[in-house]
């Protein structure tokens, strides 16, 4: 038996996570606009922490989180979904937040997939905007 590795792991949590929120297709008009939400935001995670870095990319989603709409309903299921995953990162010096930006990058890779995959989102279903 091999011991699965840090990415392996990633994947297996985040299939779970993206697959609950599949299941919450069938429970009406407002839980599919959220997962639409959750999975527009998720195939667009990977390219926010490029872009922006890991703390502004977690402030854009809890500000897209504020409302009571099912578009935040999404942001907020999205964030606490990933800092699940991320698990508690120590960020005491630059390096710190160097290696928990990795990490965030490769869990924000498996985020991407599974949305495509599992929720059918595609790069033209944009969760971000203005």
């Amino acid at each position: 038996m091999t011991i699965p590795t840090r990415r392996q792991g990633f994947a297996r949590i985040v299939f779970d996570r993206v697959k609950s929120i599949k299941n919450a297709l069938d429970k009406g008009e407002k839980a599919k606009a959220c997962v639409a939400a959750y999975a527009g935001y998720a195939v667009e995670l990977p390219s926010l922490i490029r872009n922006s870095g890991l703390a502004q990319t977690l402030a854009f989603l809890e500000h897209k989180a504020s409302d009571e709409t099912a578009r935040a309903e999404g942001a907020r299921s999205l964030r606490a979904d990933f800092c699940s995953v991320l698990g508690s990162l120590p960020l005491d010096d630059t390096f710190d937040y160097l290696v928990a930006t990795k990490r965030a990058l490769e869990a924000s890779d498996y985020f991407k997939r599974f949305a495509e995959s599992v929720l059918d989102a595609d790069r033209g279903q944009r969760g971000v905007q203005p």
